[in-house]
Protein backbone atom coordinates (compact mmCIF):
# COMPACT_ATOMS: atom_id res chain seq x y z
CA UNK A 1 0.00 0.00 0.00
CA UNK A 2 1.06 3.39 -0.99
CA UNK A 3 -0.04 6.66 1.21
CA UNK A 4 -0.36 9.78 -0.87
CA UNK A 5 1.33 12.86 0.25
CA UNK A 6 0.71 14.74 -3.02
CA UNK A 7 -2.14 15.04 -4.78
CA UNK A 8 -3.43 16.95 -8.67
CA UNK A 9 -6.93 17.28 -9.75
CA UNK A 10 -6.23 17.87 -14.33
CA UNK A 11 -8.91 18.34 -15.54
CA UNK A 12 -8.87 18.84 -19.46
CA UNK A 13 -10.92 18.78 -22.48
CA UNK A 14 -10.38 15.34 -22.90
CA UNK A 15 -10.07 13.72 -19.39
CA UNK A 16 -10.36 13.82 -16.01
CA UNK A 17 -6.58 12.79 -14.60
CA UNK A 18 -5.75 12.93 -10.91
CA UNK A 19 -1.93 12.24 -10.03
CA UNK A 20 -0.23 11.18 -7.04
CA UNK A 21 3.05 11.14 -5.31
CA UNK A 22 4.15 8.83 -1.71
CA UNK A 23 6.34 11.22 1.25
CA UNK A 24 8.71 8.96 -0.19
CA UNK A 25 8.70 10.01 -4.19
CA UNK A 26 6.40 7.06 -5.77
CA UNK A 27 4.57 8.14 -8.15
CA UNK A 28 0.94 6.99 -10.36
CA UNK A 29 -1.73 8.15 -12.05
CA UNK A 30 -5.04 7.65 -13.72
CA UNK A 31 -8.32 8.90 -15.70
CA UNK A 32 -11.07 8.94 -17.26
CA UNK A 33 -12.55 10.30 -20.13
CA UNK A 34 -14.11 13.78 -19.74
CA UNK A 35 -17.78 14.37 -19.29
CA UNK A 36 -20.70 16.84 -19.32
CA UNK A 37 -19.90 18.22 -22.83
CA UNK A 38 -23.09 20.36 -23.15
CA UNK A 39 -23.56 23.39 -25.94
CA UNK A 40 -24.94 26.87 -24.02
CA UNK A 41 -26.70 28.72 -26.85
CA UNK A 42 -24.29 26.48 -29.17
CA UNK A 43 -21.49 27.34 -27.96
CA UNK A 44 -18.58 24.47 -26.31
CA UNK A 45 -19.60 24.07 -22.58
CA UNK A 46 -19.00 21.41 -19.75
CA UNK A 47 -21.65 20.63 -17.01
CA UNK A 48 -19.48 20.85 -13.75
CA UNK A 49 -22.01 18.36 -12.18
CA UNK A 50 -20.01 15.54 -13.74
CA UNK A 51 -16.64 16.17 -11.94
CA UNK A 52 -17.62 15.09 -8.32
CA UNK A 53 -18.29 11.36 -9.72
CA UNK A 54 -15.39 11.93 -12.38
CA UNK A 55 -13.30 12.41 -9.43
CA UNK A 56 -14.96 9.82 -7.23
CA UNK A 57 -13.91 6.97 -10.16
CA UNK A 58 -10.59 8.04 -10.33
CA UNK A 59 -9.96 7.75 -6.87
CA UNK A 60 -11.73 4.24 -6.98
CA UNK A 61 -8.88 3.04 -9.86
CA UNK A 62 -6.05 4.66 -7.64
CA UNK A 63 -7.63 2.96 -4.60
CA UNK A 64 -7.75 -0.21 -6.30
CA UNK A 65 -3.76 -0.04 -7.56
CA UNK A 66 -3.08 0.18 -3.55
CA UNK A 67 -3.60 3.91 -2.87
CA UNK A 68 -4.52 5.58 0.51
CA UNK A 69 -5.46 8.97 0.84
CA UNK A 70 -6.68 8.95 5.06
CA UNK A 71 -3.17 10.65 6.26
CA UNK A 72 -3.69 14.61 5.67
CA UNK A 73 -1.88 15.50 2.43
CA UNK A 74 -1.54 18.56 -0.02
CA UNK A 75 -3.38 18.97 -3.63
CA UNK A 76 -3.81 21.45 -5.83
CA UNK A 77 -6.03 21.37 -9.11
CA UNK A 78 -5.14 22.54 -12.71
CA UNK A 79 -7.69 23.27 -15.37
CA UNK A 80 -8.29 23.90 -19.18
CA UNK A 81 -7.46 27.41 -19.34
CA UNK A 82 -10.55 30.36 -19.52
CA UNK A 83 -13.53 27.75 -18.19
CA UNK A 84 -16.17 29.96 -16.86
CA UNK A 85 -17.73 29.01 -13.88
CA UNK A 86 -21.28 30.99 -13.11
CA UNK A 87 -22.54 30.33 -9.13
CA UNK A 88 -26.17 31.63 -7.52
CA UNK A 89 -25.90 32.26 -3.49
CA UNK A 90 -25.99 28.72 -2.74
CA UNK A 91 -23.08 27.86 -4.32
CA UNK A 92 -25.59 26.46 -7.15
CA UNK A 93 -24.61 26.43 -10.97
CA UNK A 94 -26.28 28.45 -12.90
CA UNK A 95 -25.09 27.57 -16.21
CA UNK A 96 -22.26 25.29 -17.96
CA UNK A 97 -19.41 26.30 -17.73
CA UNK A 98 -17.83 28.00 -21.13
CA UNK A 99 -14.83 26.59 -22.21
CA UNK A 100 -11.67 27.82 -24.01
CA UNK A 101 -13.21 26.38 -27.28
CA UNK A 102 -16.24 29.40 -26.70
CA UNK A 103 -14.87 32.22 -28.99
CA UNK A 104 -18.21 34.06 -29.18
CA UNK A 105 -18.12 37.18 -27.41
CA UNK A 106 -16.32 39.11 -30.76
CA UNK A 107 -18.21 42.60 -30.34
CA UNK A 108 -17.78 42.18 -26.68
CA UNK A 109 -13.51 41.94 -27.58
CA UNK A 110 -13.63 44.69 -29.89
CA UNK A 111 -15.51 46.90 -27.73
CA UNK A 112 -13.15 46.24 -24.54
CA UNK A 113 -10.14 46.59 -26.52
CA UNK A 114 -11.47 49.47 -28.57
CA UNK A 115 -11.91 51.01 -25.00
CA UNK A 116 -8.22 51.02 -23.51
CA UNK A 117 -9.21 48.67 -20.67
CA UNK A 118 -6.15 46.33 -22.62
CA UNK A 119 -4.12 49.37 -21.37
CA UNK A 120 -5.19 47.95 -17.40
CA UNK A 121 -5.68 44.01 -18.33
CA UNK A 122 -3.98 43.00 -21.49
CA UNK A 123 -4.97 42.19 -24.89
CA UNK A 124 -8.34 40.67 -24.74
CA UNK A 125 -9.33 37.47 -26.61
CA UNK A 126 -12.92 36.17 -27.50
CA UNK A 127 -12.09 33.56 -25.37
CA UNK A 128 -11.33 35.47 -22.34
CA UNK A 129 -13.17 35.44 -19.25
CA UNK A 130 -14.35 39.05 -19.03
CA UNK A 131 -16.03 39.79 -22.43
CA UNK A 132 -17.04 35.78 -21.87
CA UNK A 133 -19.55 36.95 -19.24
CA UNK A 134 -20.70 39.97 -20.69
CA UNK A 135 -21.18 38.01 -24.38
CA UNK A 136 -23.38 35.19 -22.03
CA UNK A 137 -25.39 38.35 -19.98
CA UNK A 138 -26.44 39.41 -23.49
CA UNK A 139 -27.83 35.85 -24.32
CA UNK A 140 -29.69 35.74 -21.14
CA UNK A 141 -29.89 38.66 -19.50
CA UNK A 142 -31.91 37.70 -16.50
CA UNK A 143 -28.81 35.61 -15.55
CA UNK A 144 -27.63 39.03 -14.30
CA UNK A 145 -30.08 38.87 -10.83
CA UNK A 146 -29.06 35.31 -9.77
CA UNK A 147 -25.60 35.58 -10.09
CA UNK A 148 -23.08 35.44 -6.30
CA UNK A 149 -19.98 34.55 -7.64
CA UNK A 150 -18.10 34.40 -11.16
CA UNK A 151 -14.83 32.33 -11.26
CA UNK A 152 -12.80 29.57 -12.73
CA UNK A 153 -13.89 25.78 -12.82
CA UNK A 154 -10.47 25.32 -10.68
CA UNK A 155 -11.77 27.54 -8.14
CA UNK A 156 -14.99 25.78 -7.87
CA UNK A 157 -13.70 22.90 -7.12
CA UNK A 158 -11.48 24.41 -4.72
CA UNK A 159 -14.64 25.54 -3.28
CA UNK A 160 -17.02 22.53 -3.20
CA UNK A 161 -13.78 21.10 -1.33
CA UNK A 162 -12.96 24.15 0.98
CA UNK A 163 -16.27 26.11 1.35
CA UNK A 164 -13.96 28.85 0.73
CA UNK A 165 -14.45 31.20 -2.54
CA UNK A 166 -11.44 32.22 -4.54
CA UNK A 167 -10.54 33.74 -7.68
CA UNK A 168 -6.79 31.55 -8.50
CA UNK A 169 -4.72 34.45 -9.58
CA UNK A 170 -2.90 31.94 -12.47
CA UNK A 171 -5.69 31.92 -14.39
CA UNK A 172 -7.80 34.75 -13.25
CA UNK A 173 -4.64 36.80 -14.77
CA UNK A 174 -5.06 35.06 -18.42
CA UNK A 175 -9.04 36.08 -18.37
CA UNK A 176 -8.53 39.99 -18.03
CA UNK A 177 -10.01 40.12 -14.74
CA UNK A 178 -6.61 41.23 -12.99
CA UNK A 179 -4.44 44.51 -13.68
CA UNK A 180 -1.77 43.43 -15.59
CA UNK A 181 0.85 45.46 -13.23
CA UNK A 182 -0.67 44.82 -9.63
CA UNK A 183 -2.24 41.33 -10.13
CA UNK A 184 -5.49 42.81 -7.96
CA UNK A 185 -8.78 42.60 -9.11
CA UNK A 186 -9.41 45.19 -12.08
CA UNK A 187 -12.68 46.33 -10.38
CA UNK A 188 -13.09 49.35 -12.31
CA UNK A 189 -12.34 47.74 -15.97
CA UNK A 190 -14.91 45.37 -14.69
CA UNK A 191 -17.57 48.09 -13.81
CA UNK A 192 -17.13 50.08 -16.99
CA UNK A 193 -17.66 46.46 -19.09
CA UNK A 194 -21.40 46.82 -17.09
CA UNK A 195 -19.92 43.68 -14.80
CA UNK A 196 -20.14 43.79 -11.11
CA UNK A 197 -16.88 43.52 -9.25
CA UNK A 198 -18.28 41.73 -5.96
CA UNK A 199 -19.01 38.93 -8.48
CA UNK A 200 -15.50 37.93 -7.92
CA UNK A 201 -13.90 36.23 -4.97
CA UNK A 202 -10.94 37.56 -3.46
CA UNK A 203 -8.08 36.63 -5.22
CA UNK A 204 -5.43 34.36 -4.19
CA UNK A 205 -2.02 34.26 -5.20
CA UNK A 206 -0.55 31.10 -7.20
CA UNK A 207 0.77 28.45 -4.70
CA UNK A 208 -1.17 29.91 -1.92
CA UNK A 209 -3.22 27.91 0.31
CA UNK A 210 -7.22 28.03 0.19
CA UNK A 211 -8.47 26.26 3.08
CA UNK A 212 -8.50 22.72 4.32
CA UNK A 213 -11.14 20.21 3.01
CA UNK A 214 -13.83 20.29 5.07
CA UNK A 215 -16.30 17.43 6.35
CA UNK A 216 -19.95 19.52 5.45
CA UNK A 217 -23.04 19.75 8.23
CA UNK A 218 -26.97 19.34 6.64
CA UNK A 219 -26.97 23.51 7.94
CA UNK A 220 -23.83 24.70 5.58
CA UNK A 221 -25.67 27.52 3.25
CA UNK A 222 -23.11 26.00 0.90
CA UNK A 223 -24.07 22.32 1.41
CA UNK A 224 -23.08 20.12 -1.75
CA UNK A 225 -24.73 17.01 -3.24
CA UNK A 226 -23.77 13.57 -1.88
CA UNK A 227 -20.74 12.67 -4.29
CA UNK A 228 -18.92 15.85 -3.53
CA UNK A 229 -19.47 15.09 0.58
CA UNK A 230 -17.77 11.47 -0.43
CA UNK A 231 -15.29 13.52 -1.95
CA UNK A 232 -14.62 15.64 1.31
CA UNK A 233 -14.84 12.43 3.42
CA UNK A 234 -12.13 10.80 1.59
CA UNK A 235 -9.74 13.90 1.75
CA UNK A 236 -10.84 15.28 5.50
CA UNK A 237 -8.39 17.73 6.52
CA UNK A 238 -6.28 17.59 3.51
CA UNK A 239 -4.64 21.35 2.12
CA UNK A 240 -6.15 22.75 -0.76
CA UNK A 241 -3.54 25.20 -2.42
CA UNK A 242 -4.56 27.94 -5.68
CA UNK A 243 -5.12 26.45 -8.78
CA UNK A 244 -3.45 26.62 -11.72
CA UNK A 245 -4.59 27.37 -15.65
CA UNK A 246 -3.28 24.57 -17.66
CA UNK A 247 -0.63 26.49 -19.67
CA UNK A 248 1.02 27.77 -16.13
CA UNK A 249 0.98 24.42 -14.87
CA UNK A 250 2.27 22.47 -18.28
CA UNK A 251 5.01 24.91 -17.69
CA UNK A 252 5.84 24.17 -13.96
CA UNK A 253 5.60 20.01 -15.36
CA UNK A 254 8.08 20.94 -18.00
CA UNK A 255 10.87 22.44 -15.56
CA UNK A 256 10.32 26.04 -16.13
CA UNK A 257 12.65 27.58 -13.31
CA UNK A 258 14.40 30.67 -15.60
CA UNK A 259 14.51 33.58 -17.92
CA UNK A 260 17.53 31.64 -19.87
CA UNK A 261 15.15 28.92 -20.75
CA UNK A 262 12.59 28.15 -23.37
CA UNK A 263 10.51 25.07 -22.69
CA UNK A 264 8.72 23.91 -26.43
CA UNK A 265 6.36 21.19 -25.53
CA UNK A 266 4.87 18.61 -27.93
CA UNK A 267 1.47 17.77 -26.86
CA UNK A 268 -1.35 17.75 -28.81
CA UNK A 269 -1.27 21.63 -29.41
CA UNK A 270 2.32 22.55 -29.44
CA UNK A 271 3.57 25.49 -26.78
CA UNK A 272 6.62 27.34 -26.44
CA UNK A 273 7.31 29.10 -23.20
CA UNK A 274 9.74 31.13 -21.63
CA UNK A 275 9.87 33.74 -18.21
CA UNK A 276 9.56 37.30 -18.03
CA UNK A 277 10.14 39.36 -15.28
CA UNK A 278 6.87 41.95 -14.47
CA UNK A 279 7.16 44.95 -16.40
CA UNK A 280 9.76 43.89 -18.57
CA UNK A 281 9.63 45.32 -22.36
CA UNK A 282 8.48 42.88 -25.13
CA UNK A 283 7.72 42.91 -28.93
CA UNK A 284 4.15 41.88 -28.01
CA UNK A 285 3.96 38.64 -29.93
CA UNK A 286 3.49 36.33 -27.23
CA UNK A 287 0.63 35.58 -24.84
CA UNK A 288 1.03 37.10 -21.56
CA UNK A 289 0.15 34.50 -18.48
CA UNK A 290 0.63 34.52 -14.72
CA UNK A 291 3.76 32.74 -13.64
CA UNK A 292 3.99 32.58 -9.63
CA UNK A 293 5.80 36.20 -8.75
CA UNK A 294 7.26 36.14 -12.46
CA UNK A 295 5.00 36.42 -16.58
CA UNK A 296 4.71 33.07 -18.28
CA UNK A 297 5.31 34.17 -22.13
CA UNK A 298 3.52 31.59 -24.35
CA UNK A 299 3.32 31.11 -28.09
CA UNK A 300 1.00 28.20 -29.32
CA UNK A 301 0.86 25.59 -32.47
CA UNK A 302 -2.91 24.71 -32.38
CA UNK A 303 -2.15 20.97 -33.81
CA UNK A 304 0.81 19.54 -33.16
CA UNK A 305 0.96 15.95 -31.96
CA UNK A 306 -2.91 15.73 -33.44
CA UNK A 307 -1.35 16.37 -36.57
CA UNK A 308 1.15 13.09 -36.10
CA UNK A 309 -1.56 11.30 -33.78
CA UNK A 310 -4.13 11.25 -36.71
CA UNK A 311 -1.18 10.78 -39.67
CA UNK A 312 0.06 7.32 -38.20
CA UNK A 313 -3.78 6.59 -37.61
CA UNK A 314 -4.21 6.76 -41.13
CA UNK A 315 -0.58 4.73 -41.76
CA UNK A 316 -1.79 1.82 -39.43
CA UNK A 317 -5.01 1.48 -40.96
CA UNK A 318 -3.12 0.02 -43.88
CA UNK A 319 -0.63 -1.72 -41.86
CA UNK A 320 -2.12 -2.50 -38.19
CA UNK A 321 1.86 -4.13 -36.94
CA UNK A 322 3.08 -0.45 -37.49
CA UNK A 323 3.41 1.06 -34.40
CA UNK A 324 5.29 4.82 -33.55
CA UNK A 325 8.62 3.23 -32.68
CA UNK A 326 8.69 1.14 -35.72
CA UNK A 327 8.37 3.87 -37.59
CA UNK A 328 10.94 6.28 -35.98
CA UNK A 329 13.25 3.18 -36.57
CA UNK A 330 12.07 2.82 -40.25
CA UNK A 331 13.38 6.40 -40.67
CA UNK A 332 16.44 6.33 -38.80
CA UNK A 333 17.41 2.65 -40.78
CA UNK A 334 16.87 4.83 -43.76
CA UNK A 335 19.19 7.43 -43.15
CA UNK A 336 21.49 4.81 -41.37
CA UNK A 337 21.52 3.29 -44.86
CA UNK A 338 23.02 6.38 -47.13
CA UNK A 339 19.74 6.86 -49.21
CA UNK A 340 18.55 10.06 -50.13
CA UNK A 341 16.17 11.90 -47.18
CA UNK A 342 13.89 13.92 -49.76
CA UNK A 343 11.99 16.04 -47.01
CA UNK A 344 9.03 18.57 -48.12
CA UNK A 345 7.33 20.68 -45.95
CA UNK A 346 3.33 20.15 -45.56
CA UNK A 347 2.25 23.27 -44.59
CA UNK A 348 -1.00 24.40 -42.00
CA UNK A 349 -3.03 26.88 -42.72
CA UNK A 350 -5.93 28.42 -41.37
CA UNK A 351 -9.46 27.65 -42.51
CA UNK A 352 -12.93 28.05 -41.90
CA UNK A 353 -12.95 24.96 -40.01
CA UNK A 354 -10.03 25.48 -38.28
CA UNK A 355 -5.67 24.58 -38.62
CA UNK A 356 -5.74 22.15 -41.77
CA UNK A 357 -2.38 20.35 -42.92
CA UNK A 358 -1.84 21.34 -47.36
CA UNK A 359 -0.41 17.82 -48.45
CA UNK A 360 1.84 17.78 -51.41
CA UNK A 361 0.33 16.19 -54.79
CA UNK A 362 0.76 12.74 -54.84
CA UNK A 363 1.41 12.38 -51.41
CA UNK A 364 -0.12 9.04 -51.21
CA UNK A 365 1.16 7.54 -53.86
CA UNK A 366 4.61 8.77 -54.63
CA UNK A 367 6.33 9.29 -51.19
CA UNK A 368 7.07 6.05 -49.22
CA UNK A 369 6.12 5.48 -45.35
CA UNK A 370 9.42 6.67 -43.74
CA UNK A 371 9.73 9.56 -46.34
CA UNK A 372 6.01 10.19 -45.08
CA UNK A 373 6.87 10.18 -41.33
CA UNK A 374 10.18 11.99 -41.66
CA UNK A 375 8.28 15.07 -43.10
CA UNK A 376 5.65 15.23 -41.10
CA UNK A 377 8.24 15.16 -38.31
CA UNK A 378 10.45 17.81 -39.82
CA UNK A 379 7.34 20.12 -40.44
CA UNK A 380 6.11 19.95 -37.02
CA UNK A 381 9.77 20.16 -35.52
CA UNK A 382 9.76 23.42 -38.15
CA UNK A 383 7.00 24.91 -37.19
CA UNK A 384 7.62 24.91 -33.73
CA UNK A 385 11.35 26.15 -34.79
CA UNK A 386 9.19 29.15 -35.81
CA UNK A 387 7.83 29.92 -32.72
CA UNK A 388 11.12 29.49 -30.56
CA UNK A 389 12.48 31.96 -33.09
CA UNK A 390 10.04 34.45 -32.28
CA UNK A 391 10.17 33.57 -28.89
CA UNK A 392 14.13 34.27 -28.69
CA UNK A 393 12.97 37.95 -29.96
CA UNK A 394 10.52 38.51 -27.49
CA UNK A 395 12.06 39.70 -24.79
CA UNK A 396 16.30 40.60 -24.62
CA UNK A 397 17.41 38.20 -22.15
CA UNK A 398 19.25 35.74 -23.81
CA UNK A 399 18.33 32.21 -23.81
CA UNK A 400 21.08 29.32 -22.96
CA UNK A 401 19.14 26.36 -23.49
CA UNK A 402 16.10 24.60 -24.83
CA UNK A 403 14.24 21.74 -23.19
CA UNK A 404 11.87 19.53 -24.92
CA UNK A 405 8.98 17.28 -23.74
CA UNK A 406 5.74 16.00 -24.40
CA UNK A 407 5.87 12.21 -26.39
CA UNK A 408 6.87 13.41 -29.97
CA UNK A 409 10.38 14.06 -28.54
CA UNK A 410 11.06 10.30 -27.96
CA UNK A 411 12.07 10.15 -31.48
CA UNK A 412 15.56 10.88 -32.23
CA UNK A 413 14.90 11.98 -35.85
CA UNK A 414 12.34 15.26 -34.27
CA UNK A 415 14.80 15.97 -31.76
CA UNK A 416 17.78 15.90 -34.26
CA UNK A 417 15.21 18.65 -36.51
CA UNK A 418 15.57 20.56 -33.27
CA UNK A 419 19.15 20.28 -33.07
CA UNK A 420 19.96 21.42 -36.55
CA UNK A 421 17.58 23.95 -36.37
CA UNK A 422 18.85 25.78 -32.87
CA UNK A 423 22.44 26.07 -34.47
CA UNK A 424 20.60 27.93 -37.36
CA UNK A 425 18.74 29.86 -35.38
CA UNK A 426 21.26 30.86 -32.51
CA UNK A 427 24.52 29.09 -32.63
CA UNK A 428 25.72 27.35 -29.25
CA UNK A 429 22.10 27.06 -28.08
CA UNK A 430 21.86 24.02 -26.17
CA UNK A 431 19.00 21.50 -26.36
CA UNK A 432 17.79 19.47 -23.22
CA UNK A 433 14.98 16.89 -23.12
CA UNK A 434 13.13 15.93 -19.50
CA UNK A 435 14.59 13.22 -17.83
CA UNK A 436 11.96 12.77 -15.42
CA UNK A 437 10.83 9.23 -15.54
CA UNK A 438 7.67 7.14 -14.50
CA UNK A 439 3.87 7.49 -15.13
CA UNK A 440 4.20 11.55 -15.20
CA UNK A 441 7.22 11.52 -17.30
CA UNK A 442 4.86 12.96 -20.58
CA UNK A 443 2.19 14.27 -17.89
CA UNK A 444 3.37 17.81 -17.83
CA UNK A 445 0.01 19.58 -16.87
CA UNK A 446 -0.43 16.98 -14.17
CA UNK A 447 2.57 17.19 -12.90
CA UNK A 448 3.18 20.49 -13.04
CA UNK A 449 -0.20 20.56 -10.18
CA UNK A 450 1.47 18.38 -8.21
CA UNK A 451 4.45 20.42 -7.83
CA UNK A 452 2.16 23.67 -7.13
CA UNK A 453 1.06 21.55 -3.73
CA UNK A 454 4.34 20.43 -3.17
CA UNK A 455 5.25 24.32 -3.38
CA UNK A 456 2.40 25.40 -1.32
CA UNK A 457 3.13 22.73 1.35
CA UNK A 458 6.66 23.32 1.70
CA UNK A 459 6.96 27.33 1.82
CA UNK A 460 9.92 27.08 -0.18
CA UNK A 461 10.65 29.21 -3.37
CA UNK A 462 8.83 28.15 -6.48
CA UNK A 463 11.92 28.09 -8.69
CA UNK A 464 13.78 25.72 -6.65
CA UNK A 465 11.01 23.35 -6.11
CA UNK A 466 10.45 23.45 -9.50
CA UNK A 467 14.39 22.85 -10.55
CA UNK A 468 14.51 19.87 -7.99
CA UNK A 469 11.70 18.23 -9.48
CA UNK A 470 12.31 18.41 -13.08
CA UNK A 471 15.95 16.91 -14.26
CA UNK A 472 16.44 17.22 -17.73
CA UNK A 473 19.54 15.82 -20.03
CA UNK A 474 21.25 17.35 -22.83
CA UNK A 475 20.76 16.02 -26.26
CA UNK A 476 23.87 15.14 -28.41
CA UNK A 477 23.70 14.59 -31.99
CA UNK A 478 23.33 11.36 -33.38
CA UNK A 479 25.28 12.71 -36.98
CA UNK A 480 22.61 11.52 -39.36
CA UNK A 481 20.77 13.40 -41.89
CA UNK A 482 21.89 16.73 -40.44
CA UNK A 483 22.61 17.59 -44.33
CA UNK A 484 19.08 16.94 -45.13
CA UNK A 485 17.49 18.56 -42.30
CA UNK A 486 19.76 21.76 -42.81
CA UNK A 487 19.03 21.94 -46.64
CA UNK A 488 14.96 21.87 -45.75
CA UNK A 489 15.01 24.13 -42.39
CA UNK A 490 17.07 27.09 -44.12
CA UNK A 491 14.52 27.19 -46.56
CA UNK A 492 12.06 28.56 -44.15
CA UNK A 493 14.01 29.61 -40.77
Amino acid sequence: MSKAKFLAIDVSTKSLTIAVKSADGKEDIASVVMQGAKPWHDQPAFDLDYLQGMILEVLKQLTEKGWQFDEQGALSIDVRQHDMAVLNKFGGLLMPALSWECNAAVEETAWINENRHSTVVGNVEERFILPKLMWALNQEPSLRDSISRVMTTGDYIAFRLTGIQRLSASDAFSNALLSKLTKHLAAESIRQCGLDPNWFPPVVNSGDFVGNVRQWSVVDVYMPDKMWREVCQLFCGWKVFSSLGDNHSGAVGCGLNSDDTIVASFGSSGTVVRLMHPRQERQGNASLFEYYNDELLLMMMARCAVWYDEFIEKACALSPNLTKRKIDEAIMNHIKSGAVLPLVRIEQKKMSRGMVEIYPRGWDDDYPLSFQAASVQASIGLEMLLLVKKMLAEVPTKVEKVVLTGGLTRSAFLREVFLVGLEILQPGLKLFVSAHEGPLAFKASAYGALINAMIGDSYRNCLEVIRENCPTSEVSSCRLGRKAISTFLKKYL
